[in-house]
């Protein structure tokens, strides 16, 4: 991930998540659903994680095959990525904000994942190289949507 001209590892995202839920038990007090048991929070911790190594892998696969048949695939994958973070990230906000997260924000978070998934179930390729990336963004995208229902079960208190 790069931002400004910082790049970001998936170590050092998960070291600002944890940060993050940290800085969360110090703030303004929440509803018990907000807040969520450690498991709760290891499941949240664990989306965002799954969903960036996906985006990395599917970046990667980006460039493996560039100026392809299957390059329409990828780039609605990295979309369907691309979304589901930005759903997450009203959910994060909702919470710091001590609001309620629109439920629907979940529902697009799944979708998002689920079109990422067929997108990449797309491709076919002969590149050995390629194919053993498309092979890692699946099970990558497949663990994101693992993860968020694990959240969905374990977030309900």
């Amino acid at each position: 991930m790069q931002f400004l001209n910082f790049r970001i590892s998936s170590a050092q995202l998960v070291l600002a998540a944890i940060a993050g839920f940290i800085g969360l038990v110090n703030t303004a007090p929440l509803v018990r659903r907000q807040i969520g048991s450690v498991q709760c929070n290891l499941d949240r911790l664990q989306i965002v994680v799954d969903l960036q190594e996906s985006a990395d892998a599917v970046n990667e696969l980006a460039t493996e095959l560039m100026n392809t048949t299957s390059s329409a695939n990828v780039t609605v994958a990295q979309t369907g990525i691309h979304d589901a973070q930005l759903a997450i990230d009203q959910i994060v906000a909702a919470i710091f904000a001590n609001q309620t997260a629109d439920p629907a924000l979940r529902d697009q978070v799944g979708n998002n994942i689920t079109i990422a998934f067929e997108a990449l179930l797309g491709i076919n390729t002969t590149c050995p190289t390629a194919n053993a990336t498309l092979t890692n963004a699946i099970s990558l995208i497949q663990e994101s949507g693992n993860a968020g229902n694990d959240v969905l079960r374990d977030c309900t208190a």
